[in-house]
């Protein structure tokens, strides 16, 4: 049997670091994976959570829940002050709805079938008067990227109307 020298030594040496090397880069896939599955579930836990809450306070609140479809079908006939109060309501509505589209379209947070389920949301949401309106008048309140979405969206919407 051959003696080992230091050469051999240095080779098995390298030979272990790039095994060690190996594992570790292996290790922290997993982790990484891991990690973005978990921030993908807190992601969707969190706007689930946030759109419930809102959609609670809405159902909750006798005036408020009169005002906004009072707001969305006869937007005309609110008062000045229900007016500035549907506004920031749907203000709220749409922020939140453009954070998911964010989260959605920048991060890919969401599955395709998330995006089918907030496309419906959002085009039911477009079928009324007062959100048309509300859109006519405080879309620029919300970035380019999404005012085009919405956009696109719209012109899809009337498509289907008209075919």
């Amino acid at each position: 049997m051959k003696e080992l020298t230091i050469q051999d030594l240095g080779s098995i040496g390298e030979f272990v670091a790039a095994l060690a090397t190996l594992a570790t880069l292996v290790y922290l896939a997993i982790q990484v994976k891991s990690n973005t599955k978990t921030s993908r579930g807190n992601t969707h836990h969190d706007t689930a959570t946030a759109w419930s809450e809102l959609a609670f306070k809405i159902g909750a609140d006798a005036e408020l829940s009169a005002m906004n479809h009072l707001g969305r079908t006869n937007p005309e006939k609110l008062s000045k002050e229900d007016r500035a109060r549907f506004n920031a309501l749907v203000d709220a509505q749409m922020s939140l709805i453009e954070n998911i589209w964010v989260q959605y379209n920048e991060y890919n947070l969401f599955a395709k079938s998330n995006q089918d389920r907030f496309d419906f949301i959002l085009r039911s949401m477009f079928l009324t008067p007062g959100i048309q309106q509300y859109w006519s008048s405080r879309s620029r309140g919300f970035t380019k990227e999404f005012r085009d979405y919405i956009e696109m969206d719209l012109a899809l919407l009337e498509d289907e109307k008209t075919n």
